[in-house]
């Protein structure tokens, strides 16, 4: 009896040590998926690639960011993507790899991203965020350093802008740090 608790044990602990919790961030989370074709687009990803998915695009009022059909903008620094902001219009076509949409409400992205958010943006009315940091391939929420503005990523969520709409996402961004720093 005693046998076949310990391999119980040892077995349950091997599945909870191999499962993919909610609480992990990876280089998954630096993308979108365009439900439309079943593709990814991400982070670092080259031009051509994007533009073979969503076709061709227009510039943005501020020259910063080419925007696609349905929603979505993407912003190239030497002709891959450091920058992605899904719109209204979106929702449809696109979400983050968590499935993460515009139109989601406040409650989802609580329960997709709570865990990497904090309290004081969580009880802030429309604007949630993190940083991602990659060291060596590793991608945690870290704060990003000056040192390490070459290896960090922003991910930020609006909400409504008025009382009837503050439940619900009006805009995702991920953005490279390292461009985000050229937008201001």
């Amino acid at each position: 009896m005693k046998k076949v608790c310990l391999v119980l044990i040892l077995i349950s602990l091997l599945i909870l040590g191999c499962s993919n919790s909610n609480n992990d961030i990876s280089k998954d989370d630096l993308f979108v998926i365009d439900h439309y074709s079943n593709e990814k687009i991400g982070i670092g990803m080259d031009k051509a690639d994007v533009e073979e998915v969503l076709g061709s695009s227009t510039y943005d009022e501020t020259g910063k960011f080419h925007v696609y059909n349905d929603g979505i903008g993407i912003a190239y620094r030497d002709e891959k993507v450091a920058g992605i902001v899904l719109e209204e219009g979106s929702e449809e076509r696109f979400s983050t790899t968590r499935n993460l949409r515009v139109s989601s409400t406040r409650n989802e992205v609580i329960e997709t991203y709570g865990d990497f958010i904090s309290d004081e943006d969580l009880y802030r009315n429309s604007y949630m965020m993190f940083d991602i940091l990659n060291q060596d391939g590793e991608f945690h929420v870290a704060p990003i350093s000056y040192e390490d503005r070459e290896h960090g990523y922003i991910f930020s969520i609006n909400t409504g802008r008025n009382i009837e709409t503050l439940d619900e996402v009006i805009l995702i961004s991920i953005i490279d740090y390292m461009y985000s720093v050229y937008l201001k």
